[in-house]
Parts: C-alpha cells; structure tokens; sequence
C-alpha cells in the first residue's frame, strides 16, 4: 500500500515537470505567431506610408515636368516662327529649333513615365483603402498606426525574451528530472523493484518539482 502511494507521488511529479513544459511550448508558438503577424502589420503600414510618400513625390514632379513641357512647346512655336520668317535660316537657327523640339519631347516622355507611376501608385494605395483625394488624413491615420504598432511590438518581443526565458528554466528542471530518471532505470535494471527504486529517488524527483516550482514563480 505504502509502495504505491510512494508511486503515485512520483508519477504526479512526473506530470507536474512535464505538463508545464508542453503548456510554455504551446504558449511561445502562440506568441511567436502573435509576433510574426504584428511585425508583418508594420510591414504593411511601411508599405503604405511609403506608397503616400511615392504619390506626393511623383505628382509634384509631374507638375514641374507638365510645366516645363508647356514651355518647352512655346520655345518650339517661338522659333518655328521666326524660322518661317527668315527667308534664309541660319545653321545655328536650325539647329536651335531641332534643339527645342527634342527638349519638348523628352519632357512630353518623362511625363508620360510619370503619369503611368502615378496610376501604379494611386492603384497600390486604393487596394489598400486609401484615397488619394484624403492622403493627409490618411497620413495621419498611418503615423498612429504605426506608433501603435511599434508599441505592441516592442511589448510582444519583450514577452516573448520573458516566455524564452522561462522555458529554458523549464527545461534545465527537466533535465535534471531526466537524470534522475535515468538512475532509476539503471537501479530497475540492476534488479531493484519499481517502488523500492521509487523510494530511493523519490527525493531527487521532489527536488526537480521544487526547483520548477521557484522557475515557475520567477
């Protein structure tokens, strides 16, 4: 009777090591997921905030180009004109007017260029719900959102360094738990009984529990 009660205790300080260690698991790839989708939100709200940035910069600059255009075609009508009205021009009006012509039409290509980055960019920013006729609402919605976000992270990656840490203490308790498992198997495989071998390390087994329990506290 005596030698099974002393068992029964060692199996429920087997559970009371083991358990415990399963749970932390459990709670570090919970929290580690909890991690992995906050960091990918902030990913997410930097890809925003960059697609805002991106707008702004590329509309200002079409503006500047559509402007330089629009006096780069009254160069051109400028000395196309006084081009027909030389009976004999110069080389070097010739050359002034082709000269005008390209500028015209390399600004007309660069605005072009910007106006299709324009759409890419506005289309980035309507699949992720944002107006660009509101963006400096927007902008100040993102500059929250970010700020909480990077809140939470820093809170998260300070739980999960916490949880870590735990769990490498939950560990070393099972590994001495291991070890003195370990003894009792090589005193049953000498021939002692499972309750006599119960009893010899029954202590070390408490000591293991004990020593979670001061992990579990910290």
């Amino acid at each position: 009777m005596a030698g099974n009660l002393k068992l029964e205790v060692i199996l429920q300080a087997i559970d009371r090591v083991t358990r415990p260690i399963k749970a932390m698991t459990r709670g570090n790839q919970e929290l580690a997921q909890a991690f992995k989708a906050t960091r990918e939100r902030l990913k997410e709200l930097d890809r925003a905030q960059n697609a805002i940035d991106s707008f702004r910069k590329l509309s200002k600059e079409s503006a500047i180009t559509s402007n330089q255009f629009k006096d780069a075609q009254a160069r051109v009508r400028s000395l196309a004109q006084q081009f027909a009205q030389t009976q004999q021009p110069t080389a070097t009006m010739t050359r002034a007017l082709q000269a005008a012509k390209q500028a015209a039409a390399d600004l007309k290509q660069r605005g072009e260029t910007l106006q299709n980055n324009l759409t890419l960019v506005r289309e980035r920013l309507d699949s992720a719900g944002i107006s660009t006729r509101h963006l400096a609402q927007h902008q100040r919605d993102l500059k929250a959102q970010l700020a909480g976000t990077n809140q939470s992270l820093a809170q998260q990656e300070a739980r999960l360094k916490l949880s870590n840490a735990q769990q490498q203490r939950l560990q070393a308790a099972r590994a001495k738990y291991d070890k003195s498992m370990q003894k009792r198997n090589q005193m049953v495989g000498a021939g002692a009984s499972m309750i006599g071998a119960g009893m010899v390390v029954g202590a070390p087994i408490t000591k293991v529990v004990k020593d979670y329990i001061s992990y579990e506290d910290a």
